[in-house]
Order: C-alpha cells, then sequence, then structure tokens
C-alpha cells in the first residue's frame, strides 16, 4: 500500500490525492460534466464514412462527432448505432478520437471484453514473474463465466491471486452493467464513465491506499455503495473525517498551488521552470543559488541529482503527459550523467504511464509518457495570456469553487446566516449562471445566504467575503 487516499469535495467539484509518504503523489480533480472524456463508452451513430480518411465520423451527442479511423475494420454503415470508446479527448476544433476495441482497467488489469487471450505487459522483464502471472490469470479465465482477455499491467508484477482475482471480478461487473445500459438506451447516449468520479478513483488508487478519508458524507455513501459492490476489501478502509480542511491538514492545498507555478525553487537554491508547448513540455534546471564548498563539478551533480528527484514527483503531481525534455545543466562525465538519469528513473518507477529514455552529452533528456488526462495546469487555468488575464491565472471556474471551499470553511469557523462575496466580474458570473446550481447546493449544505458583488479592480484570483451586515472583512490568502 501507498499512503492515504484524501478526498475533498463541494458542490460540483471533488478532488482526490493520494499520499506517498508525507507529500501527495497524484491529484485528480472531478466535476460534473457532460463532455467526452478519455476511457469513456458510447453507443454512437455513425454519422458519415470518409474514405478519403480511412475514417467514419460518430454522433456521440457531444458538440463535435468523433473520429474512428477503420484501419482494416469492417466499416460501420452510415446511420449504423456502434458501441466505442474515446482513446483521446477532443483538442482544439477536433472531435475526440474513438476506437472499436473496449477496454476496462483497474490498478492491475485491463479487461478486453472482446478481445481474448492473457497478455502480460512487457515492461515486466522478469520471466519467471510473467508465467507466475500468466498462470494465476489462466486460472481465473477458465470458468464458463469467464468472458473476454485481459492484459496483466506493469503494477501486477508481484500481486497475489486474491488481488487479481477481485479485479477481474470488478471489472466483469462493469462490463456487464454497460451491457444493460445498451439495452435500455437510443444513441447517442454515453454508457460509462471511466474518468471523472469517485469510482474512478477508487478503482484505480484505493486498492493500494491506506485509509480513504472523506470530508462529504454523501461522496462517502457513494464510494461504500461502490465498493461494498465491487470492492469489498476496501470498504473497511474509508473514514468520514470532521475537522480540519484534509487538503490543508495533509499539506495538498500548497503542493497544488506549487504545481500550478511555472517556476519552483529547489531546497538546494536550484530552481525549475516548466514550459508547455503544443508537441511537448519542457523541463529547465537551473543552478541559480545553489551553493556548495566542493568544486563545481560537484555542485552542478547535487543539483542535477536534486532536481531529478523533484521532476519525476512534479511529472505525476502535474499529470504531465506526451514527450517531456529536460534541460539538466551539463555535465562532462559520463558517470555523472548516469547518476543523474538513474535518480529519475527511480523516482518513475512506480509510475506505469512513463518511460525514460538517456542523456546526451548536452544534458537533455526525453521522457515519454501516456497522457491519461489533461495536466493539472490546462485543467486549472487560462492557456498563458489568454482572455486578457495574467499568464497561467486560474480560470473563473476554478475561482469559483475556490470561493465554495473557502465558505465552507469560514461557516464552519464562524457561522452567519448570510456571507456577502466580492470578486471580479467575471468569477461572478460563472457563478451566477454556470456554477449556480452548485451555488444553491452550496448554501443549502452550510445553511447560510451567498450574495455575490462584482468589482472591476478585482483581479481574477482576488475574492473578499464577510458575513452580512460586515463590510471590509477578507478570506485571508485569496484576498
Amino acid at each position: 500500500m501507498t499512503g492515504d487516499l484524501v478526498v475533498n469535495t463541494v458542490p460540483g467539484e471533488t478532488r482526490v490525492a493520494l499520499m506517498e509518504g508525507e507529500r501527495p503523489c497524484e491529484i485528480l480533480i472531478l466535476r460534473r460534466d457532460t463532455g467526452t472524456a478519455s476511457g469513456d463508452i458510447y453507443l454512437g451513430r455513425v454519422k458519415a464514412l470518409k474514405s478519403a480518411l480511412g475514417a467514419a465520423f460518430v454522433d456521440l451527442g457531444a458538440d463535435r462527432d468523433g473520429f474512428l479511423p477503420l484501419k482494416g475494420e469492417d466499416a460501420p454503415h452510415e446511420g449504423e448505432a456502434l458501441l466505442c470508446q474515446v482513446t483521446r479527448e477532443a483538442v482544439g476544433d477536433k472531435g475526440a478520437r474513438l476506437t472499436t476495441h473496449i477496454s476496462l482497467g483497474s490498478r492491475h488489469l485491463a479487461l478486453l471484453p472482446t478481445g481474448d487471450g492473457i497478455r502480460v505487459s512487457r515492461r515486466i522483464e522478469d520471466r519467471a514473474e510473467c508465467e507466475r502471472l500468466f498462470g494465476l490469470m489462466a486460472n481465473l479465465t477458465t470458468g464458463e463465466d469467464a468472458g473476454g482477455g485481459y492484459v496483466l499491467r506493469t503494477a501486477a508484477s508481484g500481486a497475489e491471486a486474491k488481488v487479481l482475482e477481485a479485479e477481474a471480478g470488478l471489472l466483469q461487473g462493469l462490463w456487464d452493467e454497460v451491457l444493460e445500459r445498451r439495452e435500455g438506451v437510443e444513441p447517442p447516449a454515453r454508457l460509462y464513465r471511466d474518468s471523472g468520479t469517485i469510482e474512478s478513483a477508487l478503482r484505480g488508487w484505493g486498492g493500494k491506499a491506506g485509509r480513504i478519508l472523506m470530508d462529504s458524507g454523501e461522496t462517502l455513501e457513494t464510494a461504500r455503495a461502490f465498493c461494498e459492490r465491487h470492492m469489498p476489501e476496501a470498504a473497511s478502509r474509508l473514514e468520514h473525517h470532521k475537522g480540519e480542511p484534509l487538503f490543508e491538514l495533509y499539506g495538498v492545498e500548497a503542493e497544488l498551488e506549487q504545481a500550478l507555478e511555472r517556476r519552483i525553487d529547489l531546497p538546494g537554491g536550484g530552481a525549475l521552470t516548466f514550459d508547455a508547448a503544443e508537441a511537448l513540455t519542457a523541463i529547465d534546471v537551473d543552478s541559480a543559488r545553489h551553493a556548495t564548498r566542493r568544486g563545481q563539478a560537484d555542485t552542478i551533480l547535487e543539483t542535477n541529482l536534486e532536481a531529478a528527484r523533484e521532476i519525476a514527483h512534479q511529472i505525476r503531481l502535474r499529470a504531465l503527459g506526451g514527450i517531456i525534455v529536460i534541460d539538466f545543466i551539463r555535465m562532462r562525465e559520463s558517470e555523472d550523467r548516469n547518476r543523474v538519469v538513474a535518480a529519475l528513473r527511480d523516482g518513475l518507477c512506480g509510475d506505469s504511464l512513463a518511460r525514460v529514455f538517456g542523456m546526451t552529452r548536452a544534458g537533455l533528456v526525453e521522457v515519454s509518457r501516456r497522457r491519461r488526462r489533461a495536466p493539472l495546469a490546462e485543467f486549472l487555468t487560462e492557456p498563458r495570456g489568454a482572455c486578457g488575464a495574467a499568464a497561467g491565472s486560474k480560470t473563473p471556474r476554478a475561482v469559483g469553487y475556490d470561493i465554495l471551499r473557502a465558505l465552507m470553511r469560514e461557516q464552519a469557523a464562524r457561522p452567519n446566516s448570510v456571507w456577502n462575496v466580492t470578486a471580479s466580474a467575471e468569477v461572478t458570473v460563472e457563478l451566477r449562471d454556470g456554477m449556480a446550481d452548485d451555488l444553491k447546493k452550496l448554501e443549502a449544505a452550510i445553511g447560510a445566504t451567498v450574495t455575490l458583488a462584482g468589482d472591476d479592480d478585482f483581479t481574477r484570483e482576488r475574492f473578499d467575503m464577510a458575513p452580512g451586515g460586515v463590510s471590509g472583512e477578507s478570506s485571508g490568502e485569496n484576498s
């Protein structure tokens, strides 16, 4: 097991953090959202066939049609109902990329309902372990009710038979539910949401977490119902947390804010700078004010080693994906370069999505990481310079949820019947319109009325709040 799994909920948004030691290693933000997401399964309807592209366009009921490459598959016909899964989310003016080869995943396994056979991840290199895992799954898939194929993921190395059996049962149960929903709907319709729910977070992380702490009774009930049906071994680890805000108690709030920064300082005096381009993420290592009594080569090695460990942490925390290029400080000795690459690989050894390549003489290292979801910065902030906002500032919706959390915190500390909130005009518009239902649920939950006032002099991320009849009081850190 890793550390605790901590779950913070306000109406409309749930944040999940997986702890590793005293720091969060991954953060997942779940929102009430109807958009297409990677892993979602749809019953779509073929809208058009484009032979020149070798693809079909499929109506998913979303803003843009999905794109299904046909690549030797039997071509569907226009108007046909088609079971398909999103492999890449819609980006810009491009619709979601689809496949008809469905897969359902958990921490150790992936079920291929329309496939057959058993495969073991190529990254499990120990031959004896591969044979052991293959044998365990062969025993689990010989019954009359067994169906489909399985892939044993990298994380399955060392897994016990009972763990694999439990996950196989979970995945088969989810597939049965997909088939049941398919019988009762007309296309286009989403049959299964792979991400964006507390169930998906529990499926991916619940099996390796210690305690699973939740500050919302409603979220806890949803999680308990899911665990009792699909993950009974995790149900006993669910706990309802009351008192100090979970993300502050575990230091997640500060780590989350840092994960949105372009530049972070290292304890030893060095610094990291993160820049996202369309095709890759570039990370620059700067010696900055790093000081040591040793020689220059030792100083550079020390800085690069510290940077490698922190970069591995930040890649997972920020949910970076695609091609990542790291520009370490140049080192003359090949032994030093090997030590730095080894430190980076060691930091990412538990991340099955990442692959680290060697270092060039110029100090460049390439990391390839499969994109599972949008990076935190992309999800929570505007593109740099967009909409006239400050570079990399939070979106109005992200600030809106910050306000809801602050209201819950303040109401718990000093209950009042009315709270007056002042924020930038665009944030108050978002709260009144796009987040109106969430704000109403928040008012019902805290037993107070919230009044909103827009102020053109407020920056995007600034907001003030005061109890009814009182002015000039601030929410503190966000003012």
